[in-house]
């Protein structure tokens, strides 16, 4: 049975509690979401070819004169992490344990890779000029991350609301609702996680405007060709979060 099943047999009442009859109601019930930036990760080893086998998306800079090659490339990924806790307690009668979902805690994990060609040594303008631009992409990711956590929060207390207290029964039974539970409030996160994947990916493509590109490409042409820095590279934990 999937977690989707599963779930849509507890909230049509299979194996649902009746609140504040048989078993007792449980204190309020914790959803935190908690967004982690992983150190970016730096790769300027690859050629063009490599660089293109990072990816078959239209998200990176190309190298000028050519059709194919790229310059540059902001790899992002978003992940989750997702740890329940659980509560129990005996039914009122005595007929059997009681079980739920008391705290969830969801790590919202942002991890990146800046991949520069080869052929821009590092401190050079050209490097510097398309890492800015790949720099570009990763504080998009950040923004994005720190701008849904209450989405991604609101959708596993979503899950945690419908699976309500599960019980009576017997205390063996009850012990194995961990993984049901578990199972169903990562794949309401999940499901978060991939729209933010995929939304990430579009907001890189629509950087990545003919006109974009063009700025990074001439950028160490003519009398402003040195302004561009090393760009700097984040590392460690992002802080606060969202919970409820």
């Amino acid at each position: 049975m999937s977690a989707l099943e599963w779930l849509s047999n507890i909230v049509t009442g299979a194996g649902m509690a009746v609140a504040g009859q048989a078993c007792p109601l449980p204190d309020h019930q914790v959803v935190v979401v908690r967004p982690i930036e992983q150190p970016l990760q730096r790769d300027f080893t690859k050629t063009s070819v490599g660089i293109n086998q990072m990816t078959n998306k239209p998200v990176a800079v190309p190298v000028p004169h050519t059709a194919r090659a790229l310059g540059g490339l902001m790899l992002i990924e978003m992940s989750a992490n997702t740890n329940v806790e659980f509560g129990g307690a005996t039914a009122r009668d005595n007929s059997g344990a009681c079980v739920w979902p008391a705290k969830v805690t969801i790590d919202l994990v942002l991890a990146g890779t800046l991949f520069v060609n080869q052929i821009y040594e590092e401190g050079t303008c050209m490097h510097n000029a398309i890492a800015e631009h790949e720099m570009e992409h990763y504080t998009q990711g950040k923004a994005l991350v720190l701008r849904e956590l209450k989405t991604v929060q609101q959708a596993a207390k979503a899950v945690v609301d419908k699976i309500g207290v599960l019980g009576p029964m017997p205390p063996e039974q009850a012990q194995q609702q961990g993984k049901p539970i578990g199972d169903a409030i990562t794949a309401a996160v999940q499901t978060e996680i991939d729209r933010l994947n995929k939304e990430q990916e579009e907001l890189q493509v629509a950087h990545d405007s003919a006109i974009e590109n063009l700025e990074t490409l001439t950028a160490c042409r003519g009398a402003g060709r040195f302004v561009h820095q090393p760009p700097v590279l984040p590392g460690g934990q992002a802080t606060g979060g969202q919970d409820g």
